[in-house]
């Protein structure tokens, strides 16, 4: 589903809509106590990778505007990342992170659709690679996930270029003590990626 952009990109926990939650990964197991995520329909939902066993898959519709999330990933328990309250004028809807606080070798991962009017792949920030054919580019730092005790974090923007100013972006918070073979784990996640549509 094409996003149409008529605004700026909130931060990622301004949210508008929740629902889901965990599901089952998708199939079977391969080597290294991989398994694969499947993503199904047409748009965005068909994302496809492999990741570690240990990892379970959430679906949750909390978004900022102009974002679709696809789904997230982590090795321990998540909850939904938005709250609903109904007042009398109506129901209040809030952003929240998916865990309060990352345990030792936590790590989340949410991969997601968003779209900002005039936004060019020229102006991010990173380091360039390909997903899947795609241009793209990787940036690690702890960015947003300090406030999750995380001790690093990656962030991957993946250009579409059959969507103008819409991107794939992944996001990975990571705590330790062995971050780094967290981070190494994510890597092969972003490697192993398949995206739909055009671009190749």
């Amino acid at each position: 589903m094409a996003l149409v952009a008529c605004s700026l990109v909130a931060v990622a926990l301004a949210a508008v809509g929740c629902g889901g939650g965990p599901s089952p990964s998708s199939s079977g197991g391969g080597a290294a106590d991989l398994v694969t995520y499947q993503g199904g329909g047409d748009g965005v939902e068909g994302v496809s990778f492999r990741y570690p066993a240990s990892w379970r898959t959430y679906h949750y519709r909390c978004a900022p505007h102009f974002t679709t999330p696809i789904v997230y990933l982590s090795n321990q328990r998540l909850r939904r990342p938005c709250t609903r309250r109904r007042h009398d004028d109506g129901i209040v809807i809030s952003g929240r992170a998916p865990v309060n606080r990352l345990g030792p070798g936590g790590v989340v991962v949410e991969w997601s659709a968003s779209g900002s009017f005039g936004w060019t792949f020229e102006e991010v920030d990173g380091a360039p690679l390909r997903v899947d054919g795609f241009r793209a580019k990787l940036r690690a730092g702890q960015h947003s996930c300090r406030y999750m005790g995380a001790d690093g974090g990656l962030v991957l923007t993946v250009e579409r270029p059959d969507v103008p100013n819409n991107w794939y972006e992944l996001r990975a918070c990571i705590a330790g003590p062995d971050a780094a073979s967290t981070e190494a784990e994510v890597r092969a996640l972003i490697d192993s990626t398949k995206l739909p549509g055009a671009g190749r």
